[in-house]
């Protein structure tokens, strides 16, 4: 009778490797550029939720008496700074750059409105977020160019498409009630 070397395999051949190579690739392939899209919708959104959660908060301490001193300082010291927006003693937007909170004056008021100017938005992410939040806002202005005025519901979304391609990265202005 004729016995069998029995050898215990340590470690993949080649062949296995190559084969986990390629399905791997073909995943990546396939899913890779979707996966991509779906962060960069993920950051927009998060994006448009966090200035509209600060500009709630600062509404709610703020918007019956007016927003006359408002600053980052004074925003920061009472709390209205959604804690995933403050890095020290900085407001910060989603792609790490500040955002500046001010008083602003419109409709024959006198500081009766806030200003939330946040920049650095990229110009292929621009449009995405303020599409989400332009709904909580009265005035949208993007790189100086209005794309919501008060009174409008909708964004001018040739406005907007224009005015964030216009440079690498978009300074937006969200002025509220």
């Amino acid at each position: 009778m004729k016995q069998r070397s029995i050898r215990k395999q340590m470690g993949v051949t080649l062949t296995e490797l190559l084969v986990v190579v390629a399905v791997g690739g073909l995943i990546l392939a396939a899913f890779g550029p979707k996966a991509a899209e779906l962060y960069r919708e993920f950051r927009a959104t998060n994006e448009a939720e966090k200035i509209s959660r600060f500009y709630a908060k600062l509404n709610s301490r703020f918007g019956s008496d007016g927003y006359a001193g408002l600053t980052n300082q004074v925003s920061i010291n009472n709390g209205s700074v959604p804690d995933d927006m403050l890095k020290g003693t900085r407001i910060l937007n989603e792609y790490g750059l500040p955002i500046t909170v001010t008083p602003a004056s419109r409709a024959g008021g006198t500081n009766n409105m806030v200003s939330i100017a946040a920049s650095g938005y990229p110009k292929g992410m621009c449009a995405a977020i303020v599409r989400n939040a332009h709904k909580n806002f009265s005035e949208v202005t993007v790189n100086g160019t209005a794309v919501k005025n008060i009174g409008d519901t909708l964004l001018n979304n040739t406005r907007l498409g224009t005015a964030c391609q216009s440079r690498t990265t978009a300074a937006v202005t969200y002025i509220g009630l």
